[in-house]
């Protein structure tokens, strides 16, 4: 191998050391933004209510095709449905601490209600995102 490709090849191996560690400090800082602000932990709470939901209602929509719909798939999509409904409530009434925060509650919420909102309020929650204010630093 000639000392041309060998020097590529460090640097190359080199910059794949580099940027794992940039990475990590990356990941570092925003979770302890994430620690610092209770609006990460309802959101996590909300999404995994809704997968939970989610799941149960698949299970329910199986169960009424086959014809084996039973009262506990009932009550397992009715409490799911209820765990989701309280988690969007603790979302809801939580207020970000931080600018991460907020921009984490403003995509998180423009994602979730896509389909539920007025055109207007969609692109008023789009050109919020794009405001400099909420611009991340990194």
């Amino acid at each position: 191998m000639c000392a041309e490709h060998q020097t590529s090849r460090r640097l190359f191996l080199a910059a794949g050391s580099a940027s794992a560690v940039f990475g990590a400090l990356a990941q570092a800082a925003a979770a302890s933004t994430m620690v610092d602000d209770p609006i990460f932990a309802a959101i996590e709470r909300h999404r995994a209510a809704w997968r939970a939901l989610s799941t149960a209602q698949d299970i329910f929509d199986e169960a009424l095709q086959n014809g084996t719909s039973t009262e506990d798939v009932r009550e397992r999509c009715s409490v799911a449905d209820e765990e989701e409904f309280e988690a969007l409530n603790a979302l809801s009434g939580t207020s970000p601490t931080t600018k991460e925060g907020l921009r984490a509650a403003l995509e998180y919420m423009s994602y979730y209600y896509r389909d539920g909102v007025s055109e207007e309020t969609a692109v008023f929650c789009a050109s919020l995102l794009r405001s400099p204010v909420l611009a991340v630093s990194h």
